[in-house]
């Protein structure tokens, strides 16, 4: 299990894997979500006028190859991620709100309660070969909450 420590830590390569209850319960309602999604987190120094910043990326394909595009920028003090018109994916899509639901928890301290519902989150190494696990980004509602654990 990462922590937020790990994941402000500069360079944090991480693999978030939902439940197969979540994957169903989405699924029931026709709302597709991958069983894994890469992200990584990169912090920029400041520099200048601009402020030290974390900027998060999602691992996709990208003409067959696989590739991390630019998903949104990381609040390290609350673990919130806001995207932007820039952004790879959009709120409301899986891959923004899967992450959203991983931080927040991770940054409560309540990294075991992702274990106990089945989800797994953990390190992952620098992608070098397309053997890597890209995900093809599409808008789908999110399942309400009180439908899925945690």
């Amino acid at each position: 299990m990462i922590d937020s420590a790990f994941v402000t830590g500069g360079n944090a390569y991480f693999a978030i894997e939902p439940a197969q209850k979540y994957i169903d319960a989405n699924g029931e309602k026709g709302v597709e979500v991958l069983p894994k999604y890469v992200y990584r987190v990169r912090r920029k120094e400041a520099n200048g006028d601009y402020k030290e910043a974390w900027f998060v990326s999602l691992l996709l394909e990208e003409d067959g190859k696989p590739t991390f595009k630019y998903l949104g920028m990381l609040n390290p003090d609350a673990g919130t991620v806001h995207v932007t018109a820039a952004s790879c994916a959009q709120n409301g899509t899986q891959e923004v709100e899967i992450l959203r639901r991983v931080l927040a928890k991770l940054w409560a301290g309540e990294g075991a309660a992702i274990e106990q519902a089945g989800w797994k989150v953990g390190r992952h190494f620098k992608p070098r070969t397309p053997k890597a696990q890209p995900v093809k980004v599409a808008a789908a509602p999110v399942a309400d909450e009180d439908d899925v654990p945690f």
